[in-house]
């Protein structure tokens, strides 16, 4: 309706507001392809995280297809074991058995103990019996369970049904796993990133 729409652009005009714009410079290459793009964050902002993305050109330099072998992933940890100051964080699903891959990856998070992973939660258990291995994955996830937390508004629940957590091998060896999923506004809309839900993997 018209007030809903007039509704939906007030609060995005004042998500904007708040987060004070995104100021952006990009620089192009001589062939006229963008070679990296600048934000200006806004006053508050973290100034020490670093993102090493994954972009079409990545992939024509690595003459490779998505997904990309786990080797690659396996060498940047190994890059970043002797940094102690550091930790690195994959926005990347390691929910599969890769053979040979999945070594790969064991033998260097041996070697650092600095790397963390986040993997999806499911909002609907249709596929839950086809996860392998859930319960084993489950109980290394109850590692980083937070107790304590304080919910009176009861916003946690009857939200996702059940998480999908990285294999066990990757998992146990991770110095921290955390869920990355969105949750929209009823008007299909992200505005916010929740930063906790509440699972009963035994319901």
């Amino acid at each position: 309706t018209p007030m809903s729409s007039l509704e939906e652009s007030s609060v995005s005009w004042r998500f904007t507001l708040l987060k004070g714009g995104v100021a952006k410079s990009e620089k192009e290459s001589d062939t006229g392809k963008i070679e990296y793009t600048r934000y200006s964050p806004p006053p508050g902002a973290r100034q020490d995280i670093q993102i090493i993305g994954i972009t079409t050109n990545t992939l024509e330099k690595l003459q490779g297809t998505w997904p990309l072998p786990w080797g690659y992933y396996s060498n940047i940890i190994k890059i970043f074991q002797n940094t102690n100051n550091n930790q690195l964080m994959f926005d990347i699903f390691f929910v599969d058995y890769k053979h040979g891959q999945t070594e790969q990856m064991v033998s260097s998070l041996r070697g650092n103990k600095g790397v963390l992973f986040d993997y999806p939660m499911e909002t609907s258990t249709e596929s839950k019996e086809e996860v392998i291995n859930l319960e084993e994955r489950v109980k290394v996830l109850r590692k980083f369970l937070l107790k304590y937390v304080i919910d009176k508004k009861d916003s946690m629940a009857g939200w996702v049904k059940f998480a999908v957590p990285p294999i066990e091998q990757i998992g146990s060896l991770a110095s921290g796993l955390g869920f990355a999923n969105i949750k929209k506004d009823e008007s299909g809309l992200n505005r916010k990133m929740p930063m906790l839900v509440r699972l009963n993997h035994n319901g």
